[in-house]
């Protein structure tokens, strides 16, 4: 669904439930008049693609070794940021 507010709102006025989710979520909201549409794009396609072939998902994990632009994992915590080490937080 391209109108998740509009969908919410259904939810809300012609349901008791305060959230749907999934197949059936979407399957409410056609029913409610809003028409099915895909989210996905050309650049959301061509990530997924690039996914598929190497066989890493891509992450967006931060001050881990070994680094996550270039590694698959298993990722381990790096460098502790400077918050955390003025504080000596351990965690």
């Amino acid at each position: 669904m391209r109108d998740a507010i509009a969908a919410a709102a259904l939810v809300m006025h012609h349901s008791h439930h305060t959230l749907l989710v999934g197949e059936q979520a979407s399957q409410f909201a056609v029913e409610m008049g809003l028409e099915r549409s895909s989210l996905a794009t050309s650049a959301s396609l061509a990530l997924h693609a690039t996914w598929v072939e190497g066989g890493c998902q891509p992450n967006f994990r931060k001050n881990v070794r070994p680094d996550a632009k270039s590694s698959c994992g298993p990722y381990k915590r790096g460098e502790q940021p400077p918050l955390f080490a003025a504080r000596s937080l351990q965690l």
